[in-house]
């Protein structure tokens, strides 16, 4: 049934997707074709004031109900008096017919104030608050202080909210050891709209390739290592293998080869991963000396920088711009393109391709652990003792509509009656590009459109770049603000000539074919066993750090292996794996 409706959504607003703004015949029926279809149960016993009718608006014409929104806010952009007349609070006001108080923090004193909030009177929903998961469990499992949300995500108070959670793995990124939900995540629609793997990406010069035989880069680590060596005895001025542990570290990359499905933040092998679907921890198995091996062959041969330990960000990113390289897994390549004109810088981006994960000896799969879909967690929070936690709901339900898609990222479409005379809105057209009226005419004077019009912190939660309610053989990247612009949508189309679509294009190819759930990104854990781990991890993550930056540049040698496993062992790391192995849960 949900389907048939989602089709006949579908139906309604392909049909209607040039109307603009004068075919209007009543205030909200212009944007009402991107807000979900609502029918109202009457099993879930809602409040008097709580329309039942529609969608919106929320509250009933006649009830006055506040929520007080406790907003962290950039304040290296905008500023609490603006934020009350922001255009996204004014709209939300006037539609749903909801009021608003205000309490504001400032980003740059989160850290000393968040833990002091909790002391105090919440307000009835939290925004910006960057809540981690242990965080979530303190305030939510401990001490009952945030609304578990669990009760309230039905079709009657959330239906977008409860369309999100159907999927298995956004649900269990939000969702505690208890069962509980206390916070809501921001998700992308699809990997092909987020990310490509959680381990390092490979680029390859595809020009010093030809020089050697090759067409493409390889796909076993021996071969990978040959290509090296055959690039530096090609390029005896060059750099091999372009990496340091500042900028691009390769590390993963060699665990990744080894069967080790970690992601870059586990560059020293401290942190959990699963190899041959077992949680480990890599620096304590056998065969990340053998990892360490390969490492050390490619430093002490300078097959990568000799400074790859010193290089800070700075000088490693200078040395990516001379492009005097054969590889590099450094990310974002399209901001460090030489030459002076578009051809040139074109003409050297075509130079590099993709390289792919690797087998071994020791592995013969080529597989790489995905991002969750869940980008971010704990950017809103609702207070349990709200007096609305149903008004409360509905109000985040907003953000996984396609509406709320558009407008938290780019505001109402320019000449739309949304923009209520505050903002020239944005428009995008058929060949996907964006323009924001409101920078081109200089409104805000230089200051930035989002943090003016749609948000003071960015996007915290809420579906991203698509449609829970289309087939997806539709849901196109910005098709929504296409079809508010006036155009019918049609699918995002990759151009060469754009760095970033170039580098986009190497990665699905290199990328996406072996794409495999890893260590979940997302955990929660009691305070209690956070505190233990906390407590391992400050001795063991250093001693760690420190001795496979030895290894692999030679100052302690690998015949001492067994040592620093032994050492390891001594300092509770078989500890440090339990709990990783107790709170991992594979992916539904």
């Amino acid at each position: 049934m949900k389907k048939l409706v989602s089709l006949l959504m579908v139906l309604a607003m392909l049909l209607s997707c040039t109307a603009m703004a004068e075919t209007a015949t009543t205030e909200g029926e212009w944007h009402d074709r991107w807000l979900p279809t609502y029918t109202y149960s009457g099993e879930t016993k809602l409040p008097e004031y709580m329309n039942t009718e529609s969608y919106w608006p929320i509250v009933k014409e006649g009830y006055e109900v506040t929520l007080k929104l406790g907003i962290v806010y950039a304040d290296t952009k905008t500023e609490p008096a603006k934020i009350e007349e922001m255009w996204l609070f004014k709209f939300l006001n006037k539609f749903t017919g909801i009021n608003f108080e205000y309490d504001f923090i400032p980003a740059s004193a989160l850290s000393q104030r968040k833990a002091l909030v909790f002391l105090e009177e919440l307000p009835d929903i939290l925004l910006g608050y960057a809540l981690t998961p242990n965080e979530l469990v303190t305030y939510g499992d401990v001490d009952g202080q945030l609304l578990d949300m669990v009760p309230y995500i039905n079709d009657d108070i959330c239906p977008s909210i409860n369309l999100q959670m159907k999927d298995a793995n956004v649900r269990q990124s939000v969702t505690t050891t208890t069962g509980a939900m206390y916070t809501l995540p921001r998700v992308y629609s699809s990997l092909d709209t987020h990310a490509y793997g959680n381990a390092e990406a490979m680029y390859v010069n595809t020009e010093w390739l030809a020089e050697i035989g090759l067409e493409k880069a390889p796909t076993t680590l021996n071969d990978f290592t040959a290509m090296l060596y055959a690039f530096k005895e090609k390029h005896p001025d060059g750099i091999p293998l372009f990496a340091s542990d500042a900028s691009a570290d390769v590390r993963t990359y060699v665990y990744n080869a080894l069967g080790f499905l970690t992601s870059t933040g586990n560059d020293t092998g401290s942190g959990p991963a699963l190899r041959n679907g077992e949680v480990v921890i890599p620096a304590y198995t056998p065969e990340f000396k053998e990892a360490l091996k390969v490492l050390n062959e490619w430093y002490v041969n300078g097959l990568i920088p000799q400074d790859y330990f010193s290089l800070d960000a700075t000088a490693a990113d200078a040395m990516v711009t001379e492009w005097n390289w054969g590889a590099t897994n450094k990310d974002s390549l399209g901001g460090f393109l030489p030459g002076g004109t578009e051809e040139e810088k074109q003409n050297a981006m075509w130079k590099i391709w993709t390289g792919y994960p690797l087998t071994s000896d020791w592995n013969d799969t080529q597989a790489i652990p995905s991002y969750s879909l869940c980008s971010k967690i704990g950017g809103v929070a609702i207070s349990a003792e709200t007096e609305h936690p149903e008004l409360c709901m509905r109000l985040c339900d907003f953000y996984f509509t396609e509406l709320g898609t558009v407008y938290m990222h780019e505001g109402p479409a320019n000449g739309s009656p949304d923009t209520l005379g505050m903002t020239d809105g944005h428009t995008v057209t058929p060949d996907w590009k964006i323009t924001y009226h409101d920078n081109v005419n200089n409104r805000w004077n230089g200051a930035s459109y989002t943090h003016m019009v749609t948000g003071p912190n960015g996007q915290l939660f809420g579906h991203r770049a698509a449609s829970l309610y289309r087939p997806e053989e539709i849901t196109y990247f910005r098709q929504i603000s296409i079809e508010m612009s006036g155009y019918e949508p049609s699918p995002y189309t990759l151009l060469k000539e754009n760095s970033d679509n170039w580098f986009k294009m190497a990665k699905i190819e290199g990328f996406f074919p072996y794409l495999v759930n890893g260590y979940p990104t997302y955990t929660y854990m009691t305070e209690e066993v956070a505190l233990e781990l906390a407590d391992l991890k400050s001795v063991i993550d250093p001693y760690i750090d420190s001795e496979v930056a030895k290894f692999i540049t030679g100052l302690n040698s690998l015949d001492n292996y067994d040592k620093f496993q032994s050492d390891l062992k001594s300092m509770g790391i078989e500890d440090m794996l339990k709990i990783y192995t107790d709170l991992y849960v594979p992916a539904e």
